[in-house]
């Protein structure tokens, strides 16, 4: 099963405070039936660019790789990034090398924790359709209340980006219903764990995937296996 969001690189963001942490991370995911990660360390245009951005996910990638170097029952790590939705997004030069591996095709997109507006929309859908990327929209489930009063979820939705949810709406009991319903509507695509740590935002994919298989069906969690592995293997084609 694949992971496609999390913050599992040691000391590049809120995640993992540690190499030692990373490590942790990554068994406990493993042990969840996780063999596939996505690291996706947050990218915040007002507190960086690009290119430094990139410098130290990557020597945090080679650091934690050195760190585990012989060892197994660990996923396998691809790198991307967790972009933080801004205004001139869409014409903004470096944003592929923001995709997942690099490949120029998948954007983990975190959309503004406030009330949307058209402007925002229509960035989005630039970004599709313009710049021709495949948008993921990072843990669907933290904007609804900011967007009740609104269509702008339903909006967003119709322009057919990919859909993620964070494990912990599936695994918490006031949402799981809400979670499974989203899913068997065919509005969620993507799980990830959202993971910074070790305790209140840990690994949680493992119990996600299984509420899905004992309520929706194994082919539900296929299906959002399915597409997340698409993604790497198109990293690795490109």
């Amino acid at each position: 099963m694949i992971d496609v969001h999390c913050h599992v690189l040691p000391k590049i963001d809120d995640g993992s405070k540690s190499v030692e942490m990373s490590i942790e991370m990554m068994k406990q995911s493993y042990a969840q039936g996780i063999d596939t990660m996505i690291a996706t360390p947050h990218f915040y245009i007002s507190h960086t660019d690009v290119e430094h951005f990139a410098k130290r996910r990557q020597n945090a990638y080679d650091t934690l790789m050195e760190a585990i170097d012989g060892m197994t029952d660990m996923p396998k790590l691809n790198l991307g990034a967790e972009v933080l939705f801004f205004n001139g997004i869409s014409v903004f030069d470096d944003l592929e090398k923001l995709t997942v591996n690099n490949n120029g095709e998948y954007l983990l997109l975190e959309m503004p924790f406030s009330k949307w507006n058209d402007k925002i929309l229509r960035e989005v859908e630039s970004l599709m359709y313009d710049r021709k990327l495949k948008v993921i929209i990072a843990h669907i489930e933290r904007f609804i209340d900011f967007q009740k009063g609104t269509n702008y979820i339903n909006e967003l939705l119709s322009l057919g980006p990919l859909v993620q949810m964070n494990g912990e709406y599936i695994n918490g009991f006031f949402t799981k219903s809400k979670a499974l319903n989203m899913i068997r509507e065919g509005k969620v695509q993507l799980l990830g764990s959202d993971c910074h740590n070790l305790d209140k935002r840990c690994p949680n994919l493992g119990k996600a995937f299984s509420t899905i298989e004992k309520k929706l069906g194994q082919d539900f969690v296929d299906k959002i296996n399915k597409i997340g592995y698409d993604i790497i293997y198109s990293g690795l084609s490109v």
